[in-house]
């Protein structure tokens, strides 16, 4: 179809593309495709002919004309839509931006410029992701509640005999102050077993906290409030602990996702606050973060003197990262993220180098009770 709107050289340009092109009138007649268009759409026709794009797709592609409908109907100067539809039998995926604009010469009227990406493979690697994810949520909510049970038996077995201990060695403190002929070396040892018993009875709390399975509470809610606090807190407590942190400025919006916003804040703070932790001291902790319409991701970036072969161990619940006192937070973040549907792993960057990354799909969930 030779085209007068057009030069030659502009048309065998885009026939080059790996994106389809295409213009159309006011009349939705097609006055430019490139091969690419055709083929995307399926239409090997499309960019030798002059016709209404409906009569040329109507039977074959009717997803991509109600969409050009919708987008001579809503008067927006750019659109931006993605579209499922069927090709050979199989469902495709369709990345479809248009652009309206009034031309005034050569030929007066309203034009839109259509730009087609063909992103089949991408959207079939995500969702064969998406399957994956789903199946090592199911494995890791099998080992969750394998380790509730344990642990719920280990501590009703072991809170009763460290209450008992640190009472026995309370009282017997006592008793050697109102003795007049006490030994330094009694109370000192006494000291030790009371100071055991309550470290031991505090690791119990954390342990019954961490296998706690109640039922979390869905509510839609802007996350983005939760990566602003999250990156104010990293800040404070940089400041406080005198290590420098780079965060990116979370600009004002909303995205909205079914969450429980008091857990999601606890597991982003544990995991700001690990970081920290684990970090040299010396060099900046960096975070970085992503959010598009099919996920966030909140990465952090630190040097660290812990070594490669620890990295794997970090989110065990009875890890000691770095000589600090056992605690549970990188677990419990870990555990939080992945009820909610995400995940967070730790990438070893060499050279002492260490990222931790958040990644949480933007997935439709019903409202639970």
């Amino acid at each position: 179809m030779r085209n007068k709107l057009f030069p030659n050289n502009f048309t065998a340009l885009i026939n080059r593309m790996d994106e389809g092109v295409l213009v159309l009138d006011e009349e939705r007649t097609v006055i430019l495709a490139n091969r690419a268009a055709g083929k995307i759409l399926g239409s090997k026709a499309l960019h030798a002919a002059r016709a209404c794009i409906d009569t040329l797709l109507a039977e074959t592609n009717r997803p991509f004309c109600a969409f050009l409908e919708e987008v001579a109907g809503s008067g927006a100067d750019y659109t931006n839509h993605e579209i499922t539809y069927r090709r050979r039998n199989r469902e495709a995926r369709l990345l479809v931006s248009a652009f309206t604009r009034t031309e005034t010469a050569p030929a007066r009227g309203r034009r839109v410029y259509v730009l087609l990406r063909d992103i089949t493979r991408l959207w079939r690697l995500h969702t064969k992701e998406k399957q994956l994810m789903a199946q090592v949520r199911k494995n890791y909510t099998i080992q969750m509640e394998n380790l509730r049970q344990i642990a719920e038996s280990v501590a009703h077995e072991v809170r009763n005999p460290i209450v008992s201990i640190g009472g026995y060695a309370n009282l017997l403190l006592r008793k050697i102050e109102a003795d007049s002929t006490p030994t330094e070396e009694h109370r000192k040892y006494l000291t030790y077993i009371k100071e055991d018993a309550e470290r031991l009875l505090a690791l119990v709390g954390k342990v019954e906290r961490y296998t706690d399975t109640r039922e979390m509470h869905f509510r839609k809610e802007n996350v983005l409030r939760v990566l602003r606090e999250s990156i104010s807190f990293a800040k404070r407590l940089g400041a406080r602990t005198g290590v420098r942190v780079e965060a990116p400025t979370v600009e004002p919006g909303e995205y909205l996702i079914y969450v429980d916003m008091t857990l999601l804040k606890t597991a982003f703070k544990s995991l700001v606050r690990q970081a920290v932790v684990l970090s040299n001291g010396d060099d900046t902790v960096s975070i970085h973060l992503h959010v598009n319409t099919l996920e966030i991701i909140f990465s952090i970036d630190i040097a660290t003197k812990l070594i490669k072969e620890n990295i794997p161990f970090l989110f065990n619940p009875f890890y000691s990262a770095s000589g600090q006192r056992l605690n549970f937070d990188l677990a419990n973040a870990q555990r939080v993220i992945m009820l909610h549907g995400g995940m967070i792993r730790a990438d070893w960057g060499g050279e002492g180098r260490l990222t931790l990354r958040l990644s949480m799909p933007r997935e439709k969930r019903l409202l639970r009770p």
